[in-house]
């Protein structure tokens, strides 16, 4: 079982890239990214993106192994209120891999409680933490202390 954090993160646009790397810094993580042989860009992967989170899609991924981890942190831009297609597949893929898991959602408004149940429910067991992060929230900077406190309550549960 490897000790080192896994965090794991699909970003559409950078915003929860630049998160998971943030938290991986924190937490002194491996940084992990779930990428599709699909892209998702311009209004077609945005109407695409949409769709998917609607109806619950899981889409073929590429995401890393996360058996035998002690803690898996995962990332998802919250779509229409709702986890993201690539870490619903993500996280049905590893459910029963691991023994604890933390989540984080970015998101244009703050809708994450709906986001970590659908979560929750994919994974099988409630997370040991969770961080909701809003995109102004991001953009002026006042993200930092509570990221900080992300970790601490990892670490206050012997997870870090």
């Amino acid at each position: 079982m490897s000790s080192a954090p896994l965090v794991v993160a699909y970003s559409r646009t950078g915003t929860t890239r630049a998160i998971a790397e943030a938290i991986a810094a924190t937490v002194r993580g491996e940084l992990r990214a779930i990428e599709e042989p699909r892209g998702r860009g311009g209004a077609l992967g945005h109407a695409r993106s949409a769709f998917e989170a609607i109806t619950a899609h899981r889409p073929a991924i590429d995401g890393p192994d996360a058996a035998g981890r002690r803690l898996l942190v995962v990332g998802t831009p919250a779509w229409m209120g709702r986890v993201s297609s690539p870490v619903r597949s993500y996280l049905g893929d590893n459910a029963g891999r691991v023994d604890a898991v933390a989540f984080f959602a970015t998101s244009v408004r703050s809708d994450a409680m709906r986001v970590f149940a659908q979560m929750e429910a994919l994974i099988g067991f409630r997370p040991s933490a969770t961080l909701s992060l809003t995109e102004r929230e991001i953009s002026q900077g006042g993200h930092t202390n509570r990221l900080g406190r992300f970790a601490e309550v990892l670490r206050e549960r012997g997870l870090l």
